[in-house]
């Protein structure tokens, strides 16, 4: 009869570590099971290290769409589109303003057909000590050297000029009213102008000289944003110089005639 072995009272074999002989002859435990309980720590920093990847990548993401924002705010085309609402809403303000007439009696030193020779000219008058300034009008060139409020006043200017022996002419000059769309400030400040210009007309006509403070005031009182106006402010203000008092009656005719020409230019024939 067979002997029934229970196997639960059964003893168990445990599977016996790995040793290795080392040359000395020392045996070397296996490294196995240190190898299994080092895996946990390794898996949390790992996990750790990914997390903190993903709150940097969103800290930068965040940071490189406030910068396109703030791009986005500065483009050109932006820039340019509000320039333009700027400039629109300028000109839905402008209305149709008639600037007035501007007449003078000049004294004429010649007309030419050609630039070139009005130049020529108006550099020999320089030599002589006689200033001009070159008037367009239809295809010709006008030298003028004298302005005055009056053809008597011109005449008694043109007389001094015949002692020096150089023939002049004095002729009624015109400067014809435009109708022209401008702001109230533009409008203002080109009635400003046109009765600056015919108060020092009549200052040099009267040989009191010309009224350099109130054309600084009015200089420094141009309306921003007008084309037209920062024009002839550019040409005139170099014209006004600290010396301008001291200098003789031609020079200071000449600095108005050259007010009168820039003036023409820009608001008349331009």
């Amino acid at each position: 009869m067979k002997k029934i072995v229970n196997n639960k009272n059964k003893p168990t074999l445990k599977k016996a570590k790995k040793s290795t002989k080392t040359s000395n002859g020392f045996i070397q435990k296996s490294s196995y099971s240190t190898n299994q309980v080092a895996i946990g720590p390794f898996l949390a920093a790992t996990f750790i290290a990914i997390l903190i990847g993903l709150f940097l990548g969103f800290m930068m993401l965040n940071m490189f769409a406030k910068k396109d924002n703030i791009t986005n705010d500065r483009d050109p085309q932006t820039l340019a589109a509000s320039k333009d609402e700027d400039v629109n809403e300028q000109s839905e303000n402008k209305k149709i303003t008639t600037l007035k007439q501007v007449k003078a009696f000049v004294i004429q030193l010649g007309v030419f057909s050609e630039q070139k020779n009005a130049d020529t000219w108006a550099k020999t008058y320089e030599q002589a000590g006689v200033p001009s300034t070159i008037f367009q009008r239809d295809n010709q060139y006008f030298l003028f050297t004298g302005v005055a409020n009056s053809e008597e006043k011109a005449k008694e200017f043109a007389a001094d000029l015949s002692k020096q022996e150089i023939e002049v002419y004095v002729k009624e000059w015109i400067t014809n009213q435009k109708e022209i769309e401008l702001t109230d400030e533009e409008s203002k400040w080109i009635q400003s102008f046109q009765k600056q210009w015919q108060a020092t007309l009549s200052s040099l006509s009267k040989q009191e000289g010309i009224l350099l403070n109130d054309w600084k005031v009015l200089i420094e009182n141009d309306p921003q944003n007008s084309e037209k106006i920062t024009l002839l402010v550019e040409e005139i203000q170099p014209i006004f110089d600290d010396e301008v008092e001291t200098e003789d009656v031609y020079s200071l005719h000449n600095k108005l005639l050259n007010i009168w020409k820039n003036y023409e230019e820009i608001f008349i024939f331009k």
